[in-house]
C-alpha cells in the first residue's frame, strides 16, 4: 500500500501549480467532476483545508474560462 505524500507543510501559494498541478495535469484538465478529482487528490495527498480551498478555486477558475 502507498503512503500519502503529506503536502501539509507547503504554502498555499505555491501549493497548486507547484505540486499538485504538476502530478496531475491531465486529470484536472480533462476531469469534468470536482468530486472525482478531489477523491484523487485524496488517495494520494495529506493536504490541509486551506490547500483543499485552493483546489477548488482553481477548479471554478478553469470552469469559468471553459465555459
Amino acid at each position: 500500500m502507498n503512503e500519502k505524500v503529506n503536502l501539509t507543510g507547503i504554502p498555499v501559494d505555491k501549493f497548486f501549480y507547484g505540486y499538485i498541478y504538476p502530478v496531475l495535469a491531465k486529470e484536472f484538465l480533462f476531469s469534468d467532476k470536482l468530486k472525482t478529482f478531489m477523491q484523487l487528490v485524496n488517495d494520494r495527498f495529506k493536504i490541509t483545508t486551506l490547500q483543499h480551498n485552493e483546489i477548488v478555486q482553481n477548479w471554478y477558475a478553469k470552469e469559468k474560462i471553459l465555459s
